[in-house]
């Protein structure tokens, strides 16, 4: 399978240069030249493992790396979940969570970023092969560059460290993420990795892993060392396509409960900023998945909800740090993907893009938007209903719910269908985001959030994960910072050191 920039003006390209650049040439994200069929439909991955769906997936979309690899890959996901279940389902009163926190750093991106690690190393050697890499004697390395509003960079930083070859640069907002999430950066003993706190918020961060990821001068400076540069944000193909995994296996496992009939449809909502999950599960649909609505989550930062409601996306406003700060986003990156696939024009896209690069919106026109909206229902919600709203599923059903899961719970319930199963995504652990919980369970805040979740503890009867309690008392490893106009320099000096 060959993979097609968004924009159009990109040569195609194989899987492994896909997945070892990131991002294409024009600055457009890479799309399956022709889209997949699933092979014996939804019904033929019920009762499979989520492991076993994912090696299958993973075939699908890069089974021209070679035999064998999407099954090790898959295993390699089975391990850095020390071996245990990658996603589970609970019923929480009228509809289902997909608890997708039961990784490392306990955020749904580890999955994905369990499994790219396995798959880079394979397409590095292939992508050199093919010329993308001027050859040398040398190994090939590549420098993996990520922005994180909170959770993507802990999950790079624990998936992608202590990979021979990899390393693994993230730029996160000085401000605006949880203590927690910025420990599990700062903490973290892996080799090949550097978190660096940016003074700015993530929309500065990911403009400068784009212009960084753009810039063909770097490019040929860094290859004519051996390192190529790629992403680990969910621009990157390897990020989406185990993403989609999980979507699929939620249907067939509640197919195989009994929950849905043979090619029943369920309802799923989820949290959204970056947009990623959300285009997932669209890619899950489009595989056969039998998804009716899909709902998109977002917070006060609502530029995607907005933009379902009126076609109009802008970004003309200030960001809103709120209580739940992965979807603190203003430019949703994988909305492109989305669009690239509704519009059928690639240069009418550019165009978009560039509109939305330089004046910071755009307008859709009616039509494509009418075709996005018969799958997509938008809808946001304040940060004082998110901390309602933890409060009440609490009180009702006694299960402990994150702000960003939160927001898609109280979505869901503006959209149930009660003849519909209802599935949300649940994509962190409360116990990231202690603050939240004191505040919905009335304890006393205390400003620190090892107290609040103390707090929470004695309050509930709950224990956070074992990982997350360690990290109050881990050791503090990095402490790099810079402004968002130093983001080369930092590169720079990190592609001089040995990983």
């Amino acid at each position: 399978m060959r993979y097609v920039s968004t924009r159009g003006s990109a040569a195609p390209v194989s899987a492994a240069e896909a997945l070892v650049a990131g991002q294409a040439a024009d600055g457009g994200l890479f799309v399956p030249e022709l889209f997949p069929s699933l092979p014996g439909g939804p019904e033929a991955l019920v009762g499979l493992t989520l492991p076993e769906i994912l090696a299958q997936l993973l075939d699908l979309f890069f089974g021209e790396l070679g035999p064998g690899v999407a099954e090790r890959a898959a295993r390699h996901c089975q391990h850095h979940f020390a071996g245990g279940q990658l996603a589970q389902l609970q019923e929480v009163g009228p509809r289902w969570v997909l608890e997708l926190f039961h990784g490392p750093t306990a955020a749904f991106k580890d999955v994905a970023l369990g499994t790219l690690p396995a798959l880079l190393q394979e397409a590095l050697p292939q992508a050199q092969k093919r010329g993308t890499l001027s050859q040398s004697s040398m190994p090939p390395r590549l420098l993996v560059l990520t922005a994180t509003s909170g959770d993507t960079g802990s999950a790079a930083l624990h998936g992608l460290g202590d990979t021979p070859g990899i390393g693994t640069l993230v730029f996160y907002p000085a401000s605006g993420i949880s203590e927690l999430q910025r420990r599990q950066m700062v903490c973290c003993p892996a080799a090949g990795i550097r978190p660096v706190a940016l003074h700015g918020n993530f929309d500065d961060a990911q403009r400068a892993v784009k212009a960084l990821l753009s810039d063909r001068e770097l490019a040929s400076h860094l290859a004519s060392k051996g390192i190529l540069l790629g992403s680990a944000n969910s621009i990157n193909i390897g990020r989406l396509v185990p993403q989609v995994a999980y979507h699929a296996w939620a249907w067939a496992e509640l197919r195989h409960r009994g929950v849905l009939g043979r090619g029943e449809p369920m309802d799923s909502v989820i949290p959204s900023g970056n947009f990623g999950n959300l285009l997932a599960a669209w890619w899950a649909r489009r595989l056969g998945i039998p998804l009716r609505r899909l709902g998109c989550a977002s917070n006060a930062n609502h530029v995607l909800a907005d933009f379902l409601s009126t076609g109009l996306y802008d970004a003309r406003r200030p960001l809103t740090v709120t209580s739940s700060p992965s979807m603190d986003i203003l430019i949703s990156s994988n909305l492109e993907r989305l669009l690239a696939e509704q519009l059928g024009d690639p240069a009418l896209l550019a165009d978009l893009q560039a509109h939305l690069a330089k004046h910071h919106w755009f307008q859709l026109s009616d039509k494509a938007l009418g075709n996005v909206r018969e799958v997509l229902v938008g809808g946001w919600t304040s940060d004082q209903q998110t901390v309602q709203t933890i409060a009440e599923v609490w009180r009702q059903h006694h299960y402990l719910l994150d702000p960003h899961t939160a927001v898609a719970w109280h979505q869901a319930e503006l959209h149930r269908q009660p003849s519909v199963a209802q599935l949300v995504v649940g994509t962190a652990s409360p116990w990231k985001f202690t603050a939240a919980l004191t505040q919905a369970l009335q304890l006393p805040p205390s400003g620190d959030e090892q107290r609040d979740a103390q707090a929470v503890s004695a309050a509930t009867g709950l224990q956070p994960p074992p990982a997350l309690a360690a990290l109050w008392h881990a050791p503090v490893l990095h402490s790099h910072e810079c402004q968002p106009s130093q983001t080369l320099a930092e590169l720079l000096d990190f592609a001089n050191q040995a990983w």
